[in-house]
């Protein structure tokens, strides 16, 4: 039921300064726009994602804004807009650096 859905995902960036483990923590960014006819739409995407998403979901800002009577494109009842800010946070095996000529 999720209507005029667009979203763009910045690419990946690190957030360990120094992964010394050979693991790290990895961001995207995603900006989410879609209109909905309900505002429990919006919650159950963001339930959806979390679930089905390998990944963590940080949802950084989501404001629900109700569009102006008249505004239906081509018949779609749409009734509000959402913009969401959203971190998919990953976890990935990174290659050791050497130390003193040899890996960690």
């Amino acid at each position: 039921r999720l209507l005029d859905l667009k979203y763009e995902i910045a690419p990946q960036r690190s957030l360990d300064a120094d992964p010394g483990n050979g693991y790290a923590f990895f961001s995207s960014t995603m900006n989410l726009q879609l209109k909905l006819l309900h505002e429990e739409d919006l919650t159950r995407l963001l339930n959806d994602l979390r679930q089905r998403a390998k990944a963590l979901i940080q949802i950084k800002k989501c404001g629900v804004t109700r569009l102006p009577r008249g505004s239906n494109e081509n018949g779609i009842p749409a009734q509000l807009q959402a913009e969401c800010q959203i971190n998919w946070i990953t976890l990935h095996e990174v290659e050791s650096k050497p130390v003193n000529g040899s890996t960690r």
